[in-house]
């Protein structure tokens, strides 16, 4: 199946962060090398694009590392197999430190036209330790420049949970963002990934994570103070103004088909089946001189099919929806699926159409979805 939903893997930062699990290496004298493989891949597997492109986001690693003159040479490969519209989604992932007026304009000539910040926090200590290499003063030039550059689209990453700021705290920092009239925003929990930096302090009892209580109290301030600026919470992490959802992520969360491209990128026909490119950047390049690009295939069965659905759709406020569970895995599923929601019956909001999980769901999605969950 053809798709116009491409994620392309840019795996270069100058380091890592604390949190960070992602596939990624700091061996950036590499990035040359990596766009000419990433251009024989596009070119190898043009014939999975669909004539249009919908959505393209450049994601990480670091992307804001490539210059614009590979950025252009990614684009004009694709471009060569599909059209750009008038529609089309083009994100790039980008950090405040990698940002000046030059690069923004560049970067918009390029087509580029909505980009998501790494701003994390606005606390310099609790930045210094996650292990980001921006200030709070970087982060404020880069919307200085999106103002002055009529930048329309852009989000704004943060994490919260992390035990390094109180909730008075973060709360200001909510407050100080709004005010930014940023036009979405996703805020997400601090988890504590395996073979991570984290992970190690954790391990070495360096550090304690916050307990359940006190990261709801985060997530329902975020909420509360979002909300309550004009935002939509429009999925478990995500809050957007009217109109500016993002595009290439809600198709994620549709199960639509999309390629991947670069090492450890996933790929995914729209049915049932997976591709994941393996891991390793030296490898990657090594491999893109004989077109053969290490990878392996999935076939999901109807069980995790429906598995998915279920974790895909309930992240989301738009929910699960009767009438596709029925067309998909027929009214026995349906049937049995109202019954398991019963019991949740207090975490849930039901409409005519379906059903979807209210804020106090939301805070227990994980519990909630292992129990619906085929076996």
């Amino acid at each position: 199946m053809k798709s116009g939903r491409i994620y392309i893997h840019i795996p270069f930062c100058q380091k890592a962060c604390t949190y960070c699990n992602f596939h990624f290496t700091t061996r950036t004298d590499l990035i040359n090398a990596y766009v000419q493989a990433l251009v024989s891949e596009i070119h190898q597997r043009s014939h999975t694009l669909a004539a249009e492109i919908q959505s393209v986001y450049f994601g990480g690693g670091t992307p804001s590392l490539l210059n614009p003159d590979q950025l252009n040479v990614i684009l004009k490969t694709l471009t060569g197999y599909a059209k750009l519209t008038s529609d089309t989604e083009i994100t790039l992932e980008i950090n405040p430190e990698d940002t000046n007026q030059e690069r923004v304009v560049q970067w918009l000539d390029l087509g580029i036209n909505r980009f998501s910040v790494g701003v994390q926090s606005l606390d310099e200590a609790e930045l210094a330790w996650m292990g980001r290499i921006h200030t709070i003063n970087k982060t404020y030039k880069l919307l200085e420049l999106f103002y002055k550059n009529n930048v329309k689209n852009y989000n704004l990453d943060l994490i919260f949970g992390s035990g390094k700021s109180r909730l008075e705290q973060w709360n200001i920092q909510l407050k100080n963002w709004t005010a930014f009239n940023a036009p979405h925003i996703s805020a997400y929990q601090l988890t504590v990934e395996p073979k991570t930096i984290l992970a190690n302090r954790v391990k070495n009892r360096l550090y304690h994570p916050p307990n359940e209580e006190i990261l709801a109290e985060f997530f329902i301030q975020t909420h509360d103070t979002l909300t309550q600026a004009g935002y939509h919470h429009y999925e478990i992490s995500n809050y957007a103004k009217p109109g500016f959802e993002a595009s290439h992520n809600a198709a994620y969360w549709r199960s639509e088909a999309y390629i991947g491209l670069g090492p450890s990128a996933h790929s995914f026909n729209g049915i049932s089946s997976r591709r994941v490119n393996l891991p390793g950047v030296a490898s990657y390049i090594k491999n893109a001189a004989t077109q053969v690009y290490l990878h392996e295939n999935e076939v999901l069965n109807e069980n995790e099919l429906f598995n998915e659905k279920i974790l895909t759709r309930l992240r989301t406020r738009e929910g699960l929806q009767w009438e596709e569970i029925r067309i998909n895995f027929g009214t026995q599923a349906l049937n049995n699926l109202k019954e398991a929601l019963v019991k949740w019956k207090s975490y849930l909001e039901y409409d005519e159409p379906g059903v979807r999980l209210n804020l106090r769901g939301m805070l227990i999605s994980d519990a909630i979805c292992r129990d619906l969950f085929r076996t």
